[in-house]
């Protein structure tokens, strides 16, 4: 048979340091590469099968507050024309800061054999080749929560013959929109009782959110002055600005502030100011709390006698005066 060689070698001539003759190392390599050939060439008709799984618009879901809603994915086979039936699993992954499986997904385990489990496999087969929807169930619940997001990923490709189908792709991701806001209220403590200059009091506040959350949440605060028995700003009681009130994930669902107040001797009526919450980003707030002070000065009241009224003759008269005399401003 000629293999293309121009020339005849002789077997002597043509040896090297292998000791087998150059002509016949040529054709065992004609023949490797032919081998190899036949070798891929011996795929069935789905030769070069991939299976992808990607995201769609179902992929982005609202958490709620309970139950489940389903997150879904597309599966999709790429093919020649065939009549083989091919099937691939799922499973699922946490993702770096992302969402909990178990806690804000129901996790898809990957099985220990290929469709070991039928919750997890995805099957292609004659006339019905065409794209496949699954599903990926989100946990409900009231926590206020970031955004967060898991991986769904495929596994154990196959196909009936055993021919070669292979994942191709990154994995899919899946996004948690979460629809909890925590809302601040605050309510105020006992009046504060207005003492006497230089002695201070406080009255105490607590501020509460209605909710958990697995981050930082924050409030800001601040005084203001009421009507119509309003106190006054720094004669009254301590001013204070905006003030950030963060409570963390793991802390207590309540916390206190307090508005000192200003002692002094002056009798005056019960007044009242306001203590009022502003929300931060992705929180609500609700309305002011009002404070109370209640005074505890009593004015006393003395009365004093001038000189003594020289009596005179009728039809006269004479006065004496009397002075009546309060122990302080009011």
């Amino acid at each position: 048979m000629n293999w293309g060689f121009r020339t005849p070698l002789s077997a002597t001539a043509c040896r090297n340091a292998t000791g087998i003759p150059r002509r016949t190392r040529r054709l065992m390599l004609l023949v490797l590469a032919s081998l190899a050939m036949v070798t891929v060439g011996q795929a069935s008709p789905a030769m070069g099968a991939t299976v992808s799984i990607s995201t769609n618009p179902g992929s982005t879901v609202f958490e709620g507050d309970s139950g489940a809603t389903p997150a879904s994915f597309t599966v999709s086979l790429t093919a020649p024309t065939t009549t083989e039936t091919y099937t691939v699993d799922f499973m699922t992954a946490d993702v770096p800061g992302g969402a909990t499986g178990g806690a804000d997904y129901t996790s898809v385990d990957a099985p220990s054999t290929p469709c070991g489990n039928p919750a997890s496999c995805v099957t292609f087969g004659p006339g019905n080749y065409g794209d496949k929807t699954i599903t990926v169930d989100v946990i409900g619940d009231l926590v206020d929560e970031n955004d967060e997001s898991f991986g769904v990923a495929l596994i154990n490709a196959t196909s009936t013959v055993g021919d070669s189908l292979v994942i191709s792709g990154p994995a899919a991701t899946g996004t948690i929109t979460d629809d909890d806001t925590t809302n601040f209220t605050i309510t105020p403590g006992p009046a504060a009782l207005e003492v006497n200059a230089p002695a201070t009091s406080t009255q105490t506040f607590t501020i509460t959110r209605d909710r958990q959350s697995d981050h930082t949440v924050t409030v800001n605060y601040a005084t203001g002055n009421d009507t119509p028995l309003s106190a006054i700003a720094g004669t009254d009681y301590t001013a204070i600005t905006t003030t950030a009130v963060p409570f963390s994930a793991a802390g207590p669902l309540t916390q206190d502030v307090t508005v000192t107040i200003t002692g002094d001797a002056l009798d005056e009526n019960t007044e009242t100011y306001l203590v009022n919450l502003t929300a931060t980003a992705g929180t609500t707030a609700g309305p002011p709390a009002t404070g109370t002070i209640t005074d505890d000065d009593t004015t006393n009241f003395t009365i004093t006698p001038g000189p003594a009224a020289l009596e005179v003759n009728a039809p006269a008269t004479s006065t004496q005066t009397f002075t009546i005399t309060r122990d302080r401003q009011s």
